[in-house]
């Protein structure tokens, strides 16, 4: 009886509604063992408990059993959970539906279903002839994380021995995780082995995703902020097409995301992680592990990620289209230098003259890729470059763009 009880038909009580739910339901990749799998194993496995009176030989009947009851999630959202598992295609009607559906699929530790159900986009650049994935920064996995280097006749040798992303699809999707006193991954050899040529970061979706995308991460809520420096007129790179250079910051959560993130890429290249350990000993129970996390302790990266934006990206600054020019009329940039005594001058960075009239953006919301090249001292370097910005670049902007509560 009891192997009947398991192969058979689940019945459940979500909310104030009964569920009959078909078993092959949860064969997808990710989605099992579940809420209802572990459940019943263990609701099964005492079956004095669970039919009272069974011990007892005069009974007319089997005694009746009431299915096992979820009063704590709703019926609605667990009715579309069910919809998607079923093969449908779901319309997610505004962000706190998907809230919502995501909620319940972790509840349910439906992992598989998870990964279809967060904000994502996934298509194909003819321009640059890959895929592409943009997602948020909150739901990266660091399982899904890749390098992809150039595919060039000078690094062919380098990507030979390099590994190749292989489909994760059967990992449990990890969330990104603070940095540790190690500063590695388990597994990972002590020797850097990051190829010498630069690419790309790339992300595969577990249990999702067939083959891995170039990565576009999407970073919102105005805590990333970057100072530009405005390439002199004619002085732009030929090559990349360079408008601007700069460095980002971040803050609060998204600091220690990016910060986890970069430790994730610095793993899966074998980077070394440097830290301040001689500072950190000189105090009492100090540790790597009480360090605020950042962008700077990763090794392939400073406490300010370098910023690169070129002609290609989609720029609105202060609600208006920025082409790669001083947004500042030079009236307005007279005003300005008057005002706060800012003296402008001419230097070089990386090779290049530059125009030293910098900006401080903050960005609304941000679109980037990641660019890994070989930096001084045969280290790789975390590049950000923008795909698609909306900045305000004061205060006045910033105001302009609120709404009254009513």
């Amino acid at each position: 009886m009891r192997p009947q009880l398991f192969s058979s038909t689940i019945y459940v009580r979500i909310g104030d509604q009964e569920f009959q739910i078909p078993r092959d339901l949860f064969n997808n990749p990710g989605d099992s063992p579940n809420y209802f799998s572990l459940g019943f194993a263990i609701f099964f496995s005492t079956p004095t408990d669970v039919f009272p009176g069974l011990n007892q030989r005069t009974l007319l009947r089997p005694p009746s059993i009431l299915p096992p009851a979820v009063p704590g999630r709703s019926a609605r959202v667990f009715a579309d959970l069910l919809h998607v598992l079923k093969g449908y295609p779901l319309y997610i009607r505004n962000d706190e539906h998907r809230a919502e559906l995501i909620r319940d699929a972790r509840y349910f530790h439906l992992k598989g279903l998870e990964q279809k159900l967060i904000a994502h986009h996934v298509s194909y650049n003819p321009t640059r002839r890959k895929r592409e994935i943009v997602i948020r920064l909150e739901d990266v996995r660091q399982s899904g994380i890749a390098f992809a280097p150039d595919a060039t006749p000078e690094s062919s040798s380098a990507t030979s021995s390099a590994p190749s992303p292989q489909p994760q699809t059967q990992q449990p999707p990890q969330p990104l995780q603070p940095q540790t006193a190690s500063g590695t991954a388990s597994g990972s050899g002590s020797a850097s082995i990051a190829p010498s040529t630069g690419g790309w970061i790339t992300y595969q979706r577990p249990y999702a995703d067939s083959a891995p995308s170039e990565l576009l991460l999407e970073v919102s809520g105005s805590t990333t902020t970057i100072d530009v420096t405005f390439m002199a007129p004619g002085r732009a790179s030929a090559r990349t097409q360079t408008l601007a250079l700069g460095h980002a910051s971040f803050s609060g959560q998204t600091k220690a995301r990016v910060a986890s993130l970069f430790q994730v890429i610095a793993n899966k290249m074998n980077v070394p992680v440097t830290q301040p350990l001689g500072l950190l000993m000189l105090e009492t129970g100090g540790g790597v592990g009480r360090l605020e996390p950042s962008p700077g302790n990763s090794g392939i990266s400073g406490e300010r990620v370098r910023v690169r934006i070129a002609d290609d990206a989609q720029i609105v600054v202060d609600g208006k289209a920025w082409y790669g020019q001083d947004p500042e009329t030079d009236e307005e940039r007279s005003e300005t230098e008057r005002r706060e005594g800012k003296r402008r001058k001419r230097r070089r960075t990386e090779g290049v003259e530059e125009d030293d009239d910098d900006a401080e953006w903050v960005i609304e919301r941000g679109q980037w890729r990641i660019r890994m090249q070989p930096a001084a001292g045969g280290k790789m370097e975390a590049i950000l470059c923008a795909v698609k910005l909306e900045a305000w670049s004061g205060e006045r902007a910033r105001n302009a763009s609120r709404g009254f509560l009513g």
